[in-house]
């Protein structure tokens, strides 16, 4: 999605968009599986809070973040200048949201540990389910 300029369509974006839609379907699933998957099962409900908590405080705090580096960049702007300081604040903010996801995801390859899992035999006497990390870096 970088790489916008002042004469840039909003269709510029539709394939990025896409992309990271598909990235995010993809990453939520097993991230609440994660969450829960680290617990047992008395303590699944509290764990799945915990995560919805934290993941709406991660939410807001970067809308914050980025918000106030994107009305910083835009302070000088004037009405004659505003397009041009538009497409690189957004520039920025496209760059720095794509190096924090492909930091965090980094971060959870490293950090989640298989054997923190605990694994239970299903009721039907099927194997222990998987739990897996995917689609961070297409969310990023």
């Amino acid at each position: 999605m970088r790489r916008i300029g002042p004469g840039s369509s909003w269709t510029h974006l539709i394939l990025g968009f896409a992309v990271a839609g598909a990235g995010s379907g993809m990453v939520n699933p097993p991230l609440a599986s994660t969450a829960v998957g680290v617990v047992g099962p008395p303590d699944a409900g509290m764990a799945s809070g915990i995560n919805t908590t934290f993941r709406q405080i991660g939410i807001a705090t970067a809308i914050a973040a980025l918000g106030s580096i994107f009305a910083s960049q835009l302070r000088t702007t004037t009405t004659t200048t505003v397009t041009a300081h538009y497409a690189t604040a957004l520039n920025e903010l496209l760059l720095i949201a794509a190096i924090l996801a492909l930091t965090t995801d980094v971060a959870a390859t490293v950090l989640v540990r298989q054997k923190d899992f605990v694994h239970h035999r299903m009721p039907t006497g099927e194997p222990p389910r998987e739990h897996a990390l995917a689609g961070g870096a297409i969310a990023g």
